[in-house]
């Protein structure tokens, strides 16, 4: 095979593969998309819920309501409503971490670079890739960087841009989806704790509903008592 053949073999493999490592990325990215526009859509949902049963709970009236509780049942029903806005707090910056720009800076770019070396130096040393576990398998598709360094003179120069940009493209959106991903297990668990401050709110609730029970039946029972009270004196003062 002729040393033209080779080159042109070579560069047909490295575009290849660098394509390849694009098509990776973008399905890591997809697949993030469709995580992300399914957590927003919880986010919403949990938190237009919140917002629209709120003020229908504390009304006047069940702020009147609250004043013949126990002690207990008052400290019942301010649990439910600080446990009701730390749910929404939560919600709130679940939903900031899910907008917010995914911006790669430096630091992204700098932690990539160091994985990467990392990666390196572990090929040079073994042959497995066990113990350096990157963030997503793709990762592992990521060539050595002597070996980029050294295709330039081998491809030539046309098919080595080819090949660079669309590599330095996956490289970008693989930090990218580094990124997201970092994103989503921030908002993820910023929405478990808005669900535990949720479940909190309906716990309390319920227990300021049973205190609530229990005032309206004790003072049935001494309505009941004053009534048939004043029953028995106006049949003594009978004739």
């Amino acid at each position: 095979m002729t040393e033209g053949g080779s080159n042109g073999q070579l560069a047909a493999h490295a575009i290849e593969h660098a394509d390849r490592m694009w098509r990776a990325e973008s399905e890591n990215a997809l697949r993030y998309s469709v995580r992300t526009n399914l957590l927003m859509t919880l986010v919403l949902a949990l938190g237009g819920g919140g917002l629209t049963v709120l003020p229908r709970l504390v009304t006047p009236t069940t702020l009147t309501m609250v004043k013949n509780l126990s002690t207990w049942g008052r400290v019942t029903f301010l649990g439910f409503v600080v446990a009701t806005l730390t749910s929404l707090a939560f919600l709130l910056m679940s939903l900031h971490a899910l907008v917010e720009e995914s911006v790669v800076t430096e630091d992204d770019l700098r932690e990539q670079r160091q994985a990467r070396e990392a990666r390196d130096a572990q090929r040079r040393s073994v042959t497995s890739l066990q113990g350096i576990p990157p963030s997503t398998a793709s990762k592992h598709m990521e060539l050595p960087s002597e070996t980029i360094e050294s295709l330039p003179e081998e491809m030539g120069e046309a098919p080595y841009l080819i090949f660079v940009r669309t590599y330095e493209a996956a490289i970008d959106l693989g930090a990218r989806n580094d990124s997201r991903k970092r994103q989503l297990r921030r908002s993820s668990k910023r929405a478990l704790a808005a669900l535990i401050a949720g479940a909190l709110a309906t716990f309390f609730y319920m227990m300021s509903l049973a205190f609530l029970s229990d005032a309206t039946q004790d003072s049935a029972g001494k309505e009941a008592a004053r009534e048939q009270a004043v029953n028995s004196h106006r049949g003594k003062a009978g004739p």
